[in-house]
């Protein structure tokens, strides 16, 4: 249930943050996540990824603000979310066509749209039958391939081309001098802009496929001239 793996964390975490400051907002409220992911293992014996990965980005949020009292690390995370940190890092690694035994590593957009539409640990169907499903279609269509690889590159690759911007702004890389407070006033537009870009690239990605995807459906059943 994304309520309880993504939703719940997240509001925890900014309400708790008003009011308690330091390790503790992290690790309450990743533990939502963490219970999703433990339920997962022991019900469906599967990872449930959007509950591991809120539960691992949270979790490297609390180790960050172990650190919070080195000016640098200070800046770095008032300019930019460190606490996103695993996710590109693992996105990144998911594009690489990892096998180990009968494993295969698909992208990790690729997995998170599975747990999207198949309700992830608190599912009612069959953990064999979706992997067989998703699996199927991976191996079947050129489009479903093409579609989960360039939504993680977008994600992945395209979130960490921002830290390299906010990056440059911190430390007046750029051609324009700013002064702190206008950096920090430009690095948050230039996060919600990126932030709405990859959104869209997003929608028209899954659009494509949907249309791609009835175009295969429409062929298959007109009759054979």
């Amino acid at each position: 249930m994304i309520f309880i793996e993504f939703a719940l964390p997240i509001a925890l975490y900014y309400i708790l943050s008003i009011f308690i400051h330091g390790v503790k907002p992290f690790l309450i409220s990743s533990a939502p996540a963490s219970i999703a992911t433990i339920y997962g293992l022991i019900r469906r014996r599967r990872v449930d990824i959007i509950g591991s990965l809120v539960s691992n980005c949270l979790t490297f949020g609390a180790l960050i603000s172990i650190f919070y009292g080195n000016p640098k690390i200070q800046l770095l995370e008032k300019f930019m979310n460190m606490t996103l940190l695993p996710f590109h890092i693992i996105a990144m690694i998911s594009l690489i066509p990892i096998k180990i035994g009968t494993f295969k590593l698909r992208p990790l957009l690729f997995y998170i749209f599975k747990e999207l539409t198949t309700g992830g640990a608190f599912s009612y169907l069959s953990p064999k039958l979706i992997d067989e499903s998703w699996d199927r279609y991976w191996v079947s269509y050129q489009y479903f391939r093409r579609g989960f690889i360039f939504m993680t590159v977008i994600w992945g690759f395209g979130l960490l081309s921002e830290i390299l911007v906010r990056v440059m702004i911190i430390y007046n890389l750029t051609p324009v001098k700013m002064s702190p407070e206008k950096a920090l006033a430009m690095s948050n537009i230039i996060h919600y802009i990126w932030l709405a870009k990859f959104a869209l690239l997003t929608l028209f990605l899954v659009r494509r496929m949907k249309k791609q995807k009835d175009k295969l459906v429409a062929d298959s059943d007109k009759p054979p001239e």
